[in-house]
């Protein structure tokens, strides 16, 4: 949570959080080291005086420079939070937040944890529902007709941006959806780009590097037409659990909007199979997907994800009653907008589970987070 207790007076606050996939830095101010080997996902803040200081970047202990020089304004009685993310292939950016008003009060859900429209939003989504908000639970609800992007829309939302300065230096990221996580196919001219977090498996193989800039605005992804299946389906999924991660949920079939995105189920503690595409345990991918948190509910289902492991033993259960069990080969944070849709949705080769939620870092430019995080489990013997 960000520090919003009182400033002293002539005074400014800088955290700085390293979300990048790097190694630790050093962060410089004015040339002399303020923040020395800073590591991911760590975090430093210092009480310095007011005023605009020339900031950079270096790989620690070096001279080489990661993201800037950049000059950051720090204005009395505010806190600047300034966040290092990015890749070496992809390129480090910086983003700075500055929060004003030194005698906020604690009770008040800093604003980066929070939806744009101001309601309540776990930004680390494991760690449990928001405190001072008991966790509601509402009804899943089927989506009408054939409803592959995944997000979930409500009639009644406005998108407020939060009264905060926002900077980026360096390329800009464009995430759709600021209130809901989007699978974007690539443009065709677009590489690849992957950050595999953990383990390796077929599934993620082909989309692993780092590849172009994501287009400023992500083209709009339509699923693939279902195809008659060759042979009769196994009952479908009912019920998913990931033992060692606490992860018990119901399974509903769902399909795709009318804009061609997946429908996700809009209770968050429910997560949904894609109905168009294969059962868990035939040829293929079979994809199932939920909410990392919601604004109201707080943390999904799928939100331990993040934290999944290769051998992890991932149970799923049929309306019939039967019991698959399955095992995590792969833990891929992807960026949204070079999810590899044709190996995720794919309706081929060796049956497999694919899990995905949205993970990566909270990007406070755009109210949303910048990557989905796939696990693909291979069924056990």
């Amino acid at each position: 949570m960000n520090d919003v207790s009182a400033v002293p007076a002539s005074q400014a606050r800088v955290t700085v959080r390293h979300t990048a996939a790097a190694p630790a830095v050093d962060v410089r101010a004015g040339g002399a080291v303020v923040v020395p080997g800073l590591e991911n996902p760590g975090e430093a803040s210092l009480t310095v005086p007011a005023g605009t200081v020339s900031a950079d970047v270096v790989l620690a202990g070096t001279d080489t420079v990661a993201i800037g020089p950049a000059d950051l304004t720090l204005a009395e009685g505010t806190t600047t939070v300034v966040y290092a993310w990015g890749s070496e292939g992809a390129g480090y950016e910086l983003a700075v937040q500055t929060i004003s008003g030194g005698h906020s009060r604690a009770v008040r859900r800093p604003w980066w944890q929070r939806r744009p429209d101001g309601r309540g939003l776990a930004a680390d989504a494991g760690r449990g529902p928001v405190a001072g908000r008991p966790r509601r639970r509402r009804d899943g609800r089927a989506a009408p007709g054939p409803q592959p992007r995944l997000t979930r829309t409500s009639p009644t939302r406005t998108t407020v941006r939060p009264a905060v300065t926002t900077v980026v230096l360096g390329l800009a990221l464009a995430v759709a959806a600021p209130t809901a996580w989007v699978l974007t196919r690539p443009e065709v001219t677009a590489g690849p780009s992957v950050e595999q977090v953990v383990g390796t498996s077929p599934a993620s193989e082909a989309g692993r590097g780092i590849g172009t800039a994501a287009p400023d605005h992500p083209p709009a992804v339509t699923a693939r037409p279902a195809t008659p299946a060759a042979q009769e389906q196994p009952p479908p999924p009912v019920r998913l659990a990931i033992p060692a991660l606490g992860v018990d949920s119901a399974v509903v079939p769902v399909g795709v909007e009318p804009d061609g995105q997946m429908t996700i189920p809009a209770d968050v503690d429910r997560v949904g199979w894609y109905r168009f595409g294969p059962v868990p345990g035939v040829d293929g991918s079979a994809v199932i997907a939920g909410h990392v948190d919601d604004r109201e509910q707080g943390p999904g289902a799928m939100a331990p994800l993040r934290d999944a492991a290769v051998g992890d033993e991932v149970v799923v259960t049929d309306a019939a009653g039967t019991q698959t069990r399955w095992r995590v080969v792969s833990r891929d944070l992807i960026r949204k907008q070079v999810l590899p849709l044709d190996q995720l949705f794919a309706r081929d080769g060796p049956p497999r589970l694919t899990l995905i939620t949205c993970g990566g870092p909270f990007l406070p430019e755009f109210g949303s987070y910048r990557d989905n995080v796939v696990v693909v489990a291979e069924p056990l013997p």
